[in-house]
């Protein structure tokens, strides 16, 4: 009895870690300061909780030119199919800095499985999750988080591009309507003025 007590105990021990493994907590911001170091050196690659507030902060504490921020989900096919592309486009332009949004419910299994497609590509900059506006309600979140940082784009969808100078003026928003070799050429253009 005792033997099956403590084969019952690891067994629920085994679950219950393997469960927790695939769970990802998200971090809050404590620096925006030692952040944008980390986003500047490739030094991390956590995710943080972010609302519309944190990413002008971290624009305003950036050295950075432009400040290119992407709509990301693993379930989106766009999404997956053009971040290569927005990788190699940023990888040539140092004057550029990259904010990943991830569309995915926080504290998720999604999360998870996120977080390991980047560290899959060798990705070690900081990722975002929009905080909660509605509790369980990602595509509420995701329009309100666009909406506050760019006002009054109303054609938008998932693999979204924005672009922002360093004081924070938004100076591009793609739209759902341009094909990816449009939104590519409006890149190039902001980036190589």
């Amino acid at each position: 009895m005792k033997k099956l007590c403590a084969i019952l105990f690891l067994l629920l021990s085994t679950i219950s870690s393997i469960n927790g493994q695939n769970k990802y907590k998200l971090k809050d911001i404590i620096s925006y300061n030692k952040l944008v170091y980390d986003m500047e050196h490739n030094s991390s690659s956590e995710i943080y909780s972010l609302t519309e507030n944190d990413i002008f902060n971290l624009i305003k504490n950036s050295n950075k030119d432009y400040h290119l921020i992407y709509s990301f989900a693993t379930w989106c096919r766009p999404c997956r199919e053009f971040f290569p592309e927005v990788l190699q486009l940023i990888k040539m332009r140092k004057n550029v800095e990259l904010y990943i949004i991830l569309i995915e419910k926080d504290n998720s299994k999604q999360l998870y499985n996120t977080k390991l497609f980047f560290d899959r590509l060798n990705f070690d900059k900081p990722l975002f999750c929009v905080s909660n506006y509605e509790k369980g309600n990602w595509r509420k979140s995701y329009f309100k988080f666009i909406n506050d940082i760019a006002p009054n784009h109303n054609e938008f969808g998932l693999s979204l591009s924005l672009v922002f100078d360093k004081h924070s003026r938004l100076l591009y928003a793609s739209t759902h309507i341009e094909s990816k070799t449009e939104v590519k050429q409006n890149l190039n253009s902001i980036f190589n003025l």
